[in-house]
C-alpha cells in the first residue's frame, strides 16, 4: 500500500517547503535562477515572503507572490533547469524547464539570449498526496 497525506497533511507539507525559501539574512528575498545546464541565464528576485499559503485540496498549491516577473538575460543558451534559493542562496528547489509542456517550468521558447526580457506569468509548488 502506497503512503498517502491527507488534505491537512499536504497543505502543511507544502506550507513547510516553500516557506524555506524566506530563511536567511544575506539576501532580501530568495531567487529563481533559470539555468543552461549550470550557466544562470535569468534570475529572479521572489517576493518576501516567496509564496502565499498553500490550498487545502490534494494535491496542496502555493503559488508565487508578485507575479508575472520580467528579467534581462545575462548570458545565452537554451534553459534546461531552474533552481530556487533562500536568502542565503542555499538551493530549496530545482526541477526541469521544458518548452511547450513537460517540465516543472515551461515556456513558450526555451532558447535565449543575452539581454532578452525573460517573463514567467506565473509561479506555483504542489505537493501531491502520495
Amino acid at each position: 500500500m502506497a503512503t498517502t497525506l491527507t488534505a491537512a497533511a499536504c497543505k502543511a507539507a507544502c506550507d513547510a517547503v516553500v516557506d524555506l525559501l524566506d530563511v536567511g539574512s544575506t539576501d532580501a528575498a530568495g531567487d529563481l535562477l533559470l539555468r543552461a545546464s549550470t550557466t544562470t541565464i535569468a534570475s529572479f528576485t521572489l517576493d518576501n515572503p516567496a509564496f502565499g499559503a498553500a490550498t487545502t485540496a490534494t494535491p496542496s498549491v502555493a503559488t508565487a507572490a508578485g507575479f508575472p516577473k520580467n528579467a534581462t538575460a545575462s548570458a545565452t543558451g537554451v534553459i534546461d533547469n531552474f533552481q530556487m534559493r533562500n536568502r542565503d542562496n542555499t538551493v530549496v528547489i530545482s526541477g526541469a524547464v521544458a518548452e511547450g509542456s513537460g517540465g516543472e517550468i515551461n515556456f513558450d521558447n526555451t532558447d535565449i539570449n543575452n539581454g532578452q526580457t525573460v517573463t514567467l506569468s506565473s509561479l506555483t509548488h504542489s505537493q501531491p498526496a502520495s
